[in-house]
């Protein structure tokens, strides 16, 4: 009995030791998958968690409205940068695939690796790739035989669809989702979002807020709850829904986690705007909510709503400035309290006040505190700053420079002696004010200075009240750092008023001594003297010089116009700059701004505008812009094509002949057809029609965008010949021109393709092709000689060939400024016999 059970241990045993040796392919498999789990997948997910951590480092800005699906699952324009987390994390998925998949039957049966395809595909859509991680996900949902993967794979293809706008195959990926996931899968609410997204994107908010609610019942993780909820509560809001609305609200109003408090105190302080509350009870009512909540971040968006509310007021009586004054103080306390995000949405609601009340001043300043943040604010709304920022900019240096020539003219009328006083005089107060200002400024830094190092030194160990000799010596401290103030809120706030606190600062050093030496007389008179001088040299001094400044303040002016109206719409300030030109200007400045009085009333007041219109026509009949308004419009797109093609064919002549007969038959073309007007204009008459035609597409056309392109092109022409004309090289060498006008077109093609060969035959860097010079010259041009001893040798080379056409020898210089102009007469004395 004991040799049986001993054979069958030492059996079991060698069956045993067998497996050990020769491992079977479930063994295999388990290794694998532990080898893809925990030697590549992990590290591949750790590099995900902190690729998403870098893009959800910021907090949800509750301030704007949030969209259904958060912001970290959106791809963006500079997703398509390199991204070492992003790199890594496809690296490990590929790495994993590489190595440990088991493949049967197209099926891969190492379930790890559903993992793994997950990864490669969000590694390839956060990279904005997504056609490569449309690839991965599709690969992971027809491998795997495992419904839950085949869902991630779904859910992976909607978002990618998603990101490229496709969203009726991203509803039918959706669908998929919902039909395969398990009922309890953790990404049901994920894919709600998504949907609600799609929904809020195709324009049906009803569908999105369906949607939303359906991924409350889900099981949304805890740092998406009040997110969802607060979501949830503004849609709500936007589609008049104030009782469901309230319902969210109500439920995020009693959040008991400091971490989400930010949505309990919105929340709350958007049910208390719903009372609506005497100023004296909503303020009372804040101030409560500030005692007890000792969070200085959150507290600053209570600080935000009083200074909304006091906005409000002050909307409402514009008379009232220390409402304003009020709000402006709560907002720099918010500011001071509050995380960067909640500072640029102070600063975006104070400049959306300042543009809207018209304080285009105002709104610079805090655009140019904005935009010190850029790296915080959305791409497009960055773009819209910018672009404000950049018109207000421009505005205000065409206003100012349209002062200028004011001023510089009306220098121009007095005599030399007191042009010379009244400069002197200027320049000398300008020049005191500006070292004051430097020298307040420089002791409001000393005296912040001095407050540092005291606040260093001090040091409070008792509690201040209860506590007399404490309260007067800090009395006393406060009447000598301040003077005597009234007991109000934010006495301290220097930026409400820093002129105040620039004089305060130096009537206190004034009572000090002040052993500093000031700037010698000799160095401010000099200053002065230089100064004058330039001044002086600015003024126009001839007849010429005059009507170039005025014209460039009428442009100025316009310009302005267009900015108000057109950027900012604001109607009356565009008006009321222009009306004054129409009396004392000339006929032609005095139509022109009843025409542009026209175009910016037509949307606005038509009143107005046919009035303008109507005046135009009867004073100044005769003028281009009563021409236009009398002509009658055509369908361009043909016409346009027709025009276009004769250009591309260099038929310049017939093409111009077209647009004569168009104006003829007073028909109104379009700005793209004006501008091809022009650029033939420049093909036959020069650059001085070229200019008058971009001058009558900037008059007529004043804001299209080929205006702007036109002027610039006009610039770019002037500044390149310019250049060429005056470089050393174009000086240095020779062109041989010949005016083959009388021969037909086949025979130009001929002649010069007879004069390329006998270039090359004689081995020349010049080259030869046909320009229309203008309407009554076509020349055969070769440039790049270096001497005229060598064009000689090809004349000599070749009489039989040129000698049935006038030639003309002449610098590169001279032929650029000929073609410039389109002068003939340049020519006739460089014409070789």
């Amino acid at each position: 009995m004991k040799r049986i059970r001993l054979s069958l241990f030492l059996g079991l045993l060698l069956i045993l030791g067998s497996c050990a040796i020769i491992p079977s392919s479930r063994t295999k498999l388990q290794s694998k998958r532990l080898n893809a789990k925990f030697n590549t997948l992990y590290n591949g997910e750790q590099a995900l968690l902190t690729f998403l951590d870098q893009r959800n480092s910021n907090q949800n800005n509750l301030l704007e409205p949030l969209s259904p699906l958060p912001d970290w699952y959106f791809t963006l324009a500079t997703d398509t940068a390199s991204n070492n987390s992003l790199e890594r994390v496809e690296e490990k998925a590929v790495k994993a695939i590489q190595r440990f998949s088991v493949e049967i039957g197209q099926k891969e049966t190492n379930d790890k690796l559903d993992r793994a395809y997950e990864l490669l595909g969000y590694s390839r859509y956060f990279n904005a790739r997504p056609f490569p991680a449309l690839e991965a996900f599709r690969k992971l949902s027809s491998y795997s035989n495992r419904s839950q993967a085949i869902a991630s794979g779904y859910l992976g293809e909607a978002f990618v669809f998603f990101s490229t706008k496709n969203y009726s195959a991203a509803e039918e990926a959706l669908d998929q989702v919902e039909t395969l996931a398990p009922r309890k899968w953790d990404q049901r609410y994920l894919a709600s979002l998504l949907r609600s997204q799609i929904r809020l994107e195709s324009q049906d908010p009803s569908g999105s807020i369906k949607n939303l609610e359906y991924a409350l019942e889900q099981k949304v993780p805890d740092s998406l709850l009040r997110r969802t909820q607060w979501a949830l509560a503004q849609l709500h809001q936007k589609q008049r829904q104030q009782g469901l609305s309230n319902g969210f609200l109500k439920q995020l109003a009693k959040e008991k986690s400091y971490r989400y408090a930010p949505y309990r105190i919105l929340a709350q302080i958007a049910l208390k705007d719903q009372e609506n509350l005497n100023t004296e009870d909503y303020h009372k009512a804040l101030d409560r909510m500030l005692n007890r909540w000792n969070n200085y971040e959150d507290r600053g968006l209570i600080y935000r709503s009083k200074g909304l509310k006091e906005l409000s007021l002050f909307r409402n009586d514009t008379t009232a400035n220390q409402l304003l004054q009020n709000a402006i103080s709560h907002f720099e306390s918010s500011n001071e309290l509050g995380p960067p995000a909640l500072q640029i949405a102070n600063f975006d609601t104070l400049i959306a006040f300042e543009l809207q009340r018209r304080n285009y001043r105002g709104a610079l300043s805090y655009l140019d505190s904005l935009l010190q943040h850029q790296s915080l604010i959305k791409p497009l709304k960055l773009e819209a700053r910018q672009a404000a920022h950049k018109q207000i900019s421009e505005l205000f240096v065409l206003l100012d420079r349209a002062s200028e020539i004011d001023t510089l003219l009306a220098y121009a009328e007095l005599t030399e002696e007191e042009r010379v006083r009244r400069i002197t005089l200027k320049v000398r107060n300008e020049i005191e004010a500006k070292q004051k200002q430097e020298r307040a400024e420089k002791l409001l830094a000393e005296i912040d200075q001095e407050k540092n190092e005291d606040s260093e030194k001090e040091s409070v160990s008792n509690f201040y009240f209860n506590n007399e000799q404490l309260i007067k010596s800090g009395k006393l401290a406060f009447e000598k750092e301040w003077g005597a103030r009234s007991n109000i809120d934010y006495w301290s706030l220097r930026s409400v008023s820093p002129e105040r606190a620039i004089a305060e600062a130096e009537i206190k050093k004034s009572e000090e001594p002040d052993e500093r030496v000031s700037a010698p007389t000799s160095t401010i008179e000099s200053e002065i003297n230089s100064s004058v001088a330039q001044k002086l040299g600015e003024i126009p001094s001839n007849e010429e010089a005059v009507d170039d400044l005025i014209k460039e303040k009428i442009e100025a002016l316009f310009s302005s116009a267009s900015i108000y109206y057109y950027t900012f719409d604001d109607y009356s300030s565009a008006v009321q700059l222009l009306e004054p030109l129409l009396e004392g200007s000339s006929d032609l400045i005095q139509a022109n701004t009843l025409y542009t009085l026209y175009l910016i009333s037509v949307d606005t007041n038509e009143v107005a505008a046919q009035f303008y219109k109507n005046r135009l026509l009867k004073e100044y009949p005769n003028s281009l812009f009563s021409r236009h308004l009398n002509s009658k419009g055509i369908e361009t797109i043909g016409l346009e094509q027709r025009l276009a093609k004769l250009y591309i064919d260099r038929k310049h002549q017939e093409l111009r002949t077209t647009f004569d007969s168009i104006n003829k038959a007073q028909l109104r073309v379009s700005p793209s057809a004006a501008l091809l007007f022009a650029k033939n204009e420049f093909k036959i008459a020069g650059l001085e029609a070229f200019e008058k035609a971009l001058e009558q597409l900037r008059l007529l056309y004043p804001n299209s965008y080929l205006s702007r392109e036109a002027i610039q092109t006009l610039k770019v022409i002037n500044l390149q010949s310019e250049k060429a004309a005056n470089s050393d090289s174009a000086k240095n060498r020779v062109s041989l021109v010949m005016d083959v006008s009388k021969m037909t077109s086949e025979e130009q093609i001929k002649f010069q393709s007879r004069l390329s060969k006998a270039l090359k035959a004689q081995n020349y860097l010049a080259k030869a092709y046909i320009e229309q010079f203008d309407t009554n010259h076509t020349l055969a041009v070769l440039h790049r000689f270096f001497e005229t001893s060598y064009i000689q040798e090809f004349i000599d080379n070749n009489v039989e060939l040129l000698s049935s056409v006038p030639l003309f020898v002449l610098t590169e210089s001279e032929y650029i400024r000929a073609y410039q102009t389109k002068n003939w007469d340049l020519f006739s004395e460089k014409q070789v016999l």
